[in-house]
């Protein structure tokens, strides 16, 4: 029942009365109204009891999840908008899933930013709440959702305009939090309990690879088959037990099936890969392996050991490998003629904290899957649950050091 609902919050003469404040202050001014039925509310707090509004006995009680998405707006608008005037952060977590990486958010960036709430945007599409820049153009969309999701038609139009999309499940218990940010809500987990956000729209991180991005294309040089690859360098310990050194490696990355995997550069696939890597500072070779049954390209330290789980890749087995976040992303077209079209070159923004995906595509067949079909049994895609086993197995000679 709406009755029983402990409400943080309570209106006074237009404005919002937080509970946590009152109860400090010890105030407990008269004229309190409910924000989902308007009707009294008294304040009620103590030694063990969290301040909350409340309705008096026998009063009915007609907000509910209508309070909820009300208020939930009127608060994150205020607070946008204050903490934008007062030049400091509204935060979010901006994740990724697809990327394995996130960042703090600010929604509070422009100074001069205004807020329109459930204002028609165009096409009969009316946002809970629309934040324009100072300049009036619109930046950024967020959907309150209590019972609906979005619509489709709404998420297209949003689209259409390239309005980023925030959408907040809230809770009475994160509500108050609202007044400072949307720090405090889960990521990405879309369900009807409890207090979540997700961030809907194209993503803005230099490593992401959009579904039409990923489609095999035309090579711009020679018109062969391609496809969009993103490379990025990271680091780890070389396999040798008498080697200290850190070995860059190079961490090749294509959209298949609409996943986002690490490929391993195999005999005949990626021509002219380790051209690119040398660009990037990566040293690779071709090795023979009588354990993988295969040649391969290799991550190689200065020593001479390989490193990695042999193929143009490293630290899928389990050991430690870690993105160098200065060195950013580069996009290349790559076709089956060896052809590398560079797209563009991006850095990471600040506060950045990346992951490495745990799935492989084309460990040890001859080619990798990127631009034709995988063409031996063993080029297989794998798991995070099979990663153990085939480190294992595809050690040989060199081990990690431990």
């Amino acid at each position: 029942m709406a009755t029983a609902i402990k409400y943080p919050v309570a209106g006074l003469a237009g404005m919002l009365v937080w509970a946590s404040e009152a109860a400090e202050l010890d105030e407990r001014p008269s004229g309190l109204l409910c924000v989902g039925c308007e009707e009294p509310v008294i304040l009620r707090s103590g030694e063990h009891r969290r301040a909350h509004f409340a309705h008096r006995p026998g009063a009915t009680c007609s907000g509910g999840e209508t309070a909820l998405h009300r208020t939930a707006i009127q608060v994150i608008s205020e607070g946008v908008v204050t903490a934008a005037r007062e030049g400091r952060a509204y935060p979010f977590k901006l994740c990724c899933e697809q990327c394995d990486a996130s960042r703090e958010g600010n929604l509070a960036r422009d100074p001069e930013c205004t807020v329109e709430i459930d204002r028609p945007l165009s096409n009969a599409i009316r946002p809970d709440i629309l934040v324009r820049g100072g300049n009036g153009t619109a930046r950024y969309v967020i959907e309150v959702v209590v019972t609906h999701s979005p619509e489709d038609a709404a998420l297209t139009e949003y689209r259409t305009h390239d309005l980023p999309v925030i959408v907040v499940r809230p809770s009475w218990d994160t509500m108050e939090s609202f007044r400072n940010g949307l720090t405090e809500l889960e990521t990405y987990h879309f369900t009807t309990e409890g207090a979540s956000l997700d961030v809907l729209g194209r993503c803005r991180f230099p490593r992401h690879i959009e579904p039409e991005e990923g489609a095999l294309r035309s090579c711009p040089a020679c018109k062969q088959s391609a496809r969009l690859v993103t490379l990025e360098v990271s680091e780890m310990a070389c396999w040798s037990r008498s080697c200290t050194r850190h070995v860059r490696v190079l961490d090749t990355y294509a959209l298949l099936d609409e996943e986002r995997v690490l490929i391993a550069a195999g005999a005949s696939d990626l021509h002219s890969s380790s051209t690119i890597a040398k660009e990037l500072g990566v040293r690779l070779e071709m090795r023979n392996s009588k354990t993988a049954g295969t040649r391969y390209l290799a991550n190689i330290c200065e020593c001479g050991a390989l490193c990695g789980d042999n193929f143009a890749y490293g630290g899928f087995g389990g050991q430690e490998c870690t993105p160098i976040i200065g060195e950013g992303v580069h996009r290349y077209v790559v076709c089956t003629a060896g052809h590398w079209t560079a797209v563009s070159a991006r850095h990471w923004p600040d506060g950045i904290n990346l992951g490495r995906t745990m799935r492989g595509q084309g460990l040890t067949g001859e080619v990798s899957g990127v631009l034709e079909v995988p063409r031996n049994e063993a080029s297989v895609s794998v798991t995070s649950a099979e990663i153990k086993d085939i480190a294992r197995m595809m050690a040989g000679v060199i081990r990690p050091r431990r």
